[in-house]
């Protein structure tokens, strides 16, 4: 993928719209406004494939900038929210990887919309700019609801849980839809989860290596035991100690606790 993005960029890069993120962003805003000034505004800007059919094609790109129906409190959140999300993945990418990632997205959205004749949001286009950032970026870390810290990952597997719910209850065509709204994600990282899961497999095989070979030594390990009060390395909080004092142990190894590795008697010093 990675090479045949990079032969693109070398013939197409210049087509590439700079600061995505924030075009997307303040577009939404204008369209919010208007919405709230014009009642209806919104529902012209839908992707309704009917509709694109009979002649009304500026849809196939409004739909992209149509805010979540939602208060205005979190119409702004979420605006900041993916801006900033898509402006890391612009700087790590580059403005043309970016720019196809979210063709691809949509893309994928309208195929769907239009194989089963059913309006479609930007909900998974945005979701799968999230999965981009959770993925490559899993450490960040988010306030939930501006209290909670979560990291990335964990807030991406929180929402796979909740799409994965909705295709579980869902129809076949319901679940077709969404994975072609979100192929573009598994174009660009199946590689990388792919890689992710053997290096998940890999680090349980070693600590279960690593546990097998602690259990091993302790069965092979030599039961230490205090050779006056009987307490031994299994017992809790046992601290033994070895002495090879002429006096007592006559220099051979004895074991002690360490309240009598401190008080057994020892002769006095001439």
């Amino acid at each position: 993928m990675d090479r045949l993005l990079a032969r693109l960029e070398r013939r197409f890069g210049k087509l590439a719209i700079p600061r995505l993120p924030y075009v997307i962003a303040v577009t939404s805003a204008v369209v919010y406004a208007l919405g709230m000034m014009r009642p209806g505004f919104t529902n012209q800007l839908m992707l309704v494939p009917q509709l694109v059919a009979a002649g009304q094609v500026w849809r196939l790109v409004t739909w992209i900038f149509i805010p979540p129906a939602s208060s205005l409190f979190w119409i702004i959140f979420a605006i900041l929210f993916y801006a900033s999300v898509g402006t890391s993945l612009e700087h790590e990418w580059g403005s043309f990887k970016l720019n196809v990632y979210y063709l691809l997205g949509m893309v994928g959205t309208m195929v769907a919309s239009f194989a089963f004749g059913i309006p479609m949001s930007a909900l998974y286009l945005h979701t799968t700019v999230f999965f981009a950032f959770a993925t490559l970026f899993p450490d960040v870390q988010f306030l939930l609801f501006f209290i909670v810290p979560i990291r990335a990952k964990w807030s991406a597997l929180i929402t796979a849980g909740f799409l994965a719910f909705q295709a579980y209850e869902g129809t076949a065509g319901d679940r077709i839809a969404m994975a072609l709204a979100l192929a573009n994600y598994f174009l660009f990282f199946t590689p990388t989860l792919i890689d992710l899961a053997r290096g998940a497999g890999r680090v349980a095989a070693a600590e279960r290596r690593r546990a097998a070979m602690r259990d091993e030594d302790r069965d092979e390990r030599p039961v230490r035991k205090c050779k006056i009060c009987g307490l031994t390395d299994d017992d809790k909080g046992a601290d033994l100690r070895v002495c090879t004092c002429q006096e007592v142990c006559g220099g051979k190894p004895t074991v002690y606790c360490l309240a009598h590795a401190r008080s057994h008697n020892k002769p006095a010093a001439n």
